[in-house]
């Protein structure tokens, strides 16, 4: 069970680790599994409950078994003043919180996340796990989710952030990053007037989208802890900006580039995880919005695509319905065309291709 984690599953789970190089001895996984009952548990916790949910059954005994046993050796080692912030008690709590979040259990899932975040604070800060790249991305990802999920802000990052381009600033991902196709020139030239934090972020969600596509296609790989800092900065930048309804494109841009790293982060396969605040802004910002010319209604049409593929619901008659009269006019008659259209704003192959698939065969029957 733990090796399909460590293999198929974990891959599947986080896509965007197949084209980063992370330096196994920094988080020192296996040997918690040898030496910590509590990590192990937890571990054997997030294996189980994945195969229960990807099936879409109840929780097994198996499953129940190993997360009652989780948290009854997390709190014995929560009353350690030694190991209570250890890395391992780390993993522990953050895989708790994702977890929960994940079956929808938001209590327990704010619980241990406001238990993270103590525990954070304690070490330090966030910049305290810097030596444990694998483990620091995940505590970010924890906070994300709640942010997403709930409606709240993010927790970490709020003072520090930069509004200009992640990729202007990098020296390494400004000599990497591809040439704009002329199509996805176009578009930024419609975004740019909007915002200018919003179109610093756009276009490094364009670069962003491009850079993995050559490294997926190339087989190369980058240094986990640029990808990092560039995701970390998008999604806490998202969160931190709120248009209203001020400017509505701007709000259904940003909200559908949330949605649109939502799956880039973590999924499950054949499971569409639920984020319903995220999908109640997003819906709201689709009924409102009125686009004022052919431009305007094709990245709507590619908002409301990347939408269904993770925060909207397929059984929105309004919207769904609202998507079937714009597809063909505004994304094309087959799969190839949608696809084309869908790469002049943001699509990642090796990622948003079989979800996408998915959805287009829906609207397409």
């Amino acid at each position: 069970m733990i090796a399909s984690f460590f293999g198929t599953i974990r891959e599947l789970m986080y896509p965007l680790d197949l084209c980063c190089e992370f330096n196994a001895s920094e988080t020192n996984w296996f040997g918690w599994m040898t030496n910590d009952a509590a990590y192990l548990h937890a571990l054997l916790y997030t294996v189980s409950a994945f195969h229960d949910i990807a099936t879409g059954r109840t929780p097994q005994h198996r499953t129940n078994y190993h997360v009652f046993r989780a948290i009854r050796l997390l709190n014995e080692r929560l009353a350690d003043s030694e190991k209570a912030l250890a890395d391992s008690t780390v993993a522990v709590v953050m895989s708790m919180a994702m977890l929960c979040d994940i079956a929808g259990d938001v209590q327990a899932a704010r619980a241990h996340a406001d238990g993270l975040k103590q525990i954070v604070e304690l070490r330090g800060g966030i910049g305290s796990f810097s030596h444990a790249q694998q483990l620091q991305v995940k505590i970010c990802r924890v906070d994300l989710n709640m942010a997403i999920n709930q409606g709240s802000r993010p927790y970490f990052f709020q003072d520090c952030i930069s509004w200009d381009s992640f990729f202007e600033s990098c020296l390494i991902l400004k000599r990497l990053r591809p040439n704009p196709s002329t199509a996805i020139l176009r578009t930024r030239r419609l975004i740019k007037p909007l915002d200018r934090r919003l179109y610093c972020i756009f276009q490094d969600v364009q670069d962003f989208s491009q850079l993995v596509n050559f490294l997926f296609q190339s087989h190369q790989k980058m240094q986990p802890g640029i990808f990092q800092d560039l995701l970390t900065s998008l999604q806490y930048r998202l969160l931190l900006l709120d248009f209203g309804i001020e400017n509505r494109f701007a709000e259904l841009l940003r909200l559908s580039m949330l949605a649109y790293l939502t799956v880039v982060l973590f999924r499950l396969p054949q499971v569409k995880l639920q984020y319903p605040f995220l999908g109640s802004q997003l819906r709201t910002s689709c009924q409102t919005f009125k686009p004022a010319n052919d431009q305007e209604k094709r990245v709507f049409a590619w908002a409301m695509f990347v939408g269904f593929m993770s925060a909207l619901d397929l059984q929105d008659e309004e919207l769904t319905t609202l998507l079937s009269n714009m597809m063909v006019p505004c994304l094309g008659s087959s799969w190839c065309e949608v696809k084309a259209s869908l790469k002049e704003v943001l699509w990642i192959d090796g990622i948003y291709d079989g979800p996408g698939q998915e959805v287009y065969e829906k609207f397409a029957k």
